[in-house]
């Protein structure tokens, strides 16, 4: 599986919701909870926990970039043993 096609990809966009939440409990309370009212409880607990996880997730995604990019620069380069 490509890591682009993983579900990491989408943690930006998991970000930029926890924030949205977060601007909208500060800014504009009883919209939020009606908009919330709305979500059954398992779904709420459930996106509380990736929520709260993110940048967690994110971490994750970079460090697995980088090693990807580590793996490949080193199949890039010619081996000494070959030589």
């Amino acid at each position: 599986m490509d890591l682009y096609e993983s579900a990491l990809i989408k943690v930006d966009e998991l970000q930029k919701l926890r924030d949205a939440l977060k601007s909208l409990e500060t800014e504009q309370p009883a919209q939020l909870a009606a908009v919330l009212s709305l979500v059954e409880p398992a779904q709420m607990e459930k996106m509380r926990q990736v929520l709260a996880d993110v940048d967690a997730l994110k971490e994750r995604e970079e460090a697995c970039e980088k090693s990807i990019d580590e793996l490949e620069s080193k199949q890039k380069k010619p081996s000494s043993d070959m030589m």
